[in-house]
């Protein structure tokens, strides 16, 4: 911290006397806190914010936050998620109460003898530290650094060996930076978002942010106040990002994707493989066993009804053994299709349908993760990444000149030359850049070097 006078303003920002805060008798420890002193922080935190004098305060955050959600189900999931942990550090640390302080600073001047000297230097830290959105811009070794997406300023320095090798460039993050003498730390619950929500969250800040600048006077107790509107606009944006609709995967027909097999039981193989060898719409697969003892493979078609439709689409695989005949489909749609169109190519005598076996695309990931066995890969990781590699970068080249929705359906080229979607276009080369500093953590990765180029973007290095 700063040398101040003992009767001058705290330099950590917390509003109190030098004496009664950061130079106090109880203040002076020079190593950095531990997780043990983090969690006695933290527990007298949650113990004076359960007190029935600020019980108010609390409702009135959870107002603030919560909104409309208060009466909802769905609030009680999401108080399961992150984003209610960041919700309650946003408590402590930035919402202010009714004796003008945070939870934190109340607890720093009457419970300070409630912990030991590198909890309260934790709790002094957190206290001078907002919670700001951030932008990873380079990573190195044991140290991370970043930019504020709102306010942005100097690139700031923060010492991290576990974020150092999880970050990677343009990461968005909602994050405090603690100072603890010269060094600079992220404190508390760093939660990642996609870069692809950068641009709406920072608007939401200034959004919220900017009637109190215009309303009042400048001074700290204005700067208090819009630090902590700001992080309620991040919060918000977390819990948003939680309660966000699943994504609803879909056929090209529209319909739930799902891995939905129709299932016939076969009493003439015999007659069942001449239908389908006989039917317009079925085709072997080549390669197919000749042997009628073995599995036959074929595909299920849809042939254009006219020469200017659309090409042929595949419906779904049908595999036929001695005994049974199964369709396989991404669809419930399909598979009932599939019991309709199968169970009249061949007769009941021949061919009769036994149910619709149905798993959705979440189940098959759940049975895939518990897997303790997987599959061995049946390509080469190194030939893969290279294949990988050549995709990627084919696709991006060809990105350039295709129009974009988000870019208001003009190309990247396009967009690079109108000033008000520079920041989307900017954005979206970002989150390109970010999807290859990723995969090249795992040893794969592809060159993003041409688009910045390509573009006329700047380099974007620090």
């Amino acid at each position: 911290m700063p040398a101040a006078g003992r009767n001058e303003p705290c330099p950590c920002g917390s509003g109190r006397k030098f004496k009664q805060c950061c130079g106090g008798p109880a203040a002076t420890t020079t190593a950095l806190p531990t997780r043990a002193d983090r969690d006695a922080a933290f527990a007298l935190l949650d113990r004076l914010s359960g007190l029935r004098r600020f019980e108010e305060d609390v409702v009135a955050a959870y107002v603030m936050i919560w909104g409309a959600m208060l009466d909802r189900e769905e609030a009680a999931r999401l108080m399961e998620t992150p984003a209610n942990d960041l919700f309650l550090e946003w408590i402590w640390f930035d919402h202010l109460i009714h004796t003008g302080q945070t939870i934190a600073e109340y607890a720093l001047e009457r419970h300070a003898q409630d912990v030991g000297p590198g909890a309260r230097y934790f709790l002094r830290a957190c206290t001078a530290a907002p919670l700001r959105l951030l932008q990873v811009h380079r990573v190195e070794p044991g140290r991370v650094h970043v930019r504020d997406v709102v306010d942005k300023g100097a690139v700031i320095v923060v010492s991290e060996r576990l974020g150092s090798e999880q970050l990677v460039r343009h990461d968005v993050l909602a994050a405090r930076i603690a100072r603890y003498d010269d060094e600079m730390q992220f404190e508390g619950m760093n939660m990642l978002f996609g870069i692809d929500d950068k641009l709406a969250i920072a608007a939401e800040v200034r959004r919220l942010r900017r009637p109190l600048a215009r309303e009042l006077p400048a001074g700290a107790a204005r700067d208090r106040v819009m630090r902590m509107a700001g992080g309620a606009a991040i919060v918000i944006s977390a819990l948003a990002l939680y309660d966000r609709p699943r994504p609803r995967l879909t056929t090209v027909d529209g319909d739930e994707l799902a891995l939905a097999d129709a299932m016939f039981s076969v009493t003439d193989l015999n007659a069942v493989r001449a239908a389908l060898d006989d039917a317009a719409d079925i085709e072997p697969d080549d390669g197919t066993p000749e042997s009628p003892v073995d599995t036959t493979r074929y595909s299920w078609l849809e042939r254009p009804r006219h020469d200017d439709d659309e090409g042929i689409r595949i419906l779904g695989s049908v595999v036929l053994d001695r005994t049974s005949l199964r369709i396989e489909t991404m669809s419930m749609a399909r598979a009932r299709r599939a019991q309709e169109y199968f169970g009249a190519l061949a007769g009941e005598t021949a061919l009769r349908f036994k149910a619709i076996q149905v798993k959705s695309v979440e189940a098959m990931l759940r049975s895939t993760r518990a897997d303790p066995n997987p599959s061995e890969p049946e390509i080469d990781p190194a030939v893969a990444a290279d294949i990988e590699r050549a995709f990627y970068e084919k696709h991006y080249r060809e990105w350039l000149d295709l129009p974009v929705p988000a870019l208001d359906h003009r190309t990247p080229r396009e967009a690079a030359r109108v000033k008000r979607l520079h920041a989307k276009l900017l954005a979206l080369v970002e989150g390109i850049e970010n999807q290859a500093a990723r995969q090249h953590k795992e040893g794969r990765g592809f060159d993003t070097g041409y688009l910045r180029t390509e573009l006329g973007l700047p380099s974007g290095q620090t």
